[in-house]
């Protein structure tokens, strides 16, 4: 009896490891996630969030979405999408930013300061040019706190943003670059 028990083990052994081999054999390839394709995967997660949102304040109203976002910790796919620069991100930020509570609106601040070296337009266009907003361009474009690299490179993609729209924006930004 023992002899037929481990045979049986053997066989069903060697059954399962040819089950197993076949699977993969036959398998249909999974795709190889590169950082290019994980990029795109982001951005579009990006984009569909912001779609969202853009609904949401049409719907809803600015303050209503802005709480929203608070009670859901939703306000990262807001600062990813500003750090991917994607430019649909502007208007629900000038939008949203006043609605915003006081930590929010620092976080935010501290978003769009960061990306204005790599995203001048995107960021620029958020702003708001009166002296009463949460967020104004005396304090996303001052160098104060922030490295000589930040400065120049910020410097650097701001004379860069040659939009009609934002020329009030990007000459007043370069004054505080270069005045701080």
């Amino acid at each position: 009896m023992s002899f037929i028990r481990r045979l049986s083990t053997a066989a069903l052994i060697s059954l399962t490891m040819g089950l197993c081999l076949l699977d993969a054999h036959t398998a249909p390839p999974q795709p190889v996630m590169t950082p290019s394709s994980l990029t795109t995967r982001a951005q579009d997660r990006a984009g569909q969030a912001l779609h969202t949102l853009s609904q949401d304040i049409a719907s809803d109203g600015a303050a209503v979405t802005a709480r929203a976002l608070s009670l859901q910790n939703g306000w990262g796919n807001v600062t990813s999408a500003l750090a991917q620069g994607q430019p649909e991100v502007a208007p629900l930020l000038s939008s949203l930013i006043p609605e915003s509570s006081g930590h929010t609106t620092t976080l935010l601040r501290r978003s769009m300061k960061s990306a204005l070296p790599r995203h001048p337009a995107v960021v620029l266009s958020a702003l708001r040019e009166q002296t009463d907003s949460p967020v104004s361009p005396r304090d996303v474009c001052s160098a104060k706190g922030m490295s000589r690299h930040w400065r120049k490179t910020a410097t650097q993609a701001v004379a860069t943003v040659h939009d009609i729209r934002l020329s009030n924006r990007a000459r007043q930004c370069l004054r505080l670059l270069h005045d701080s």
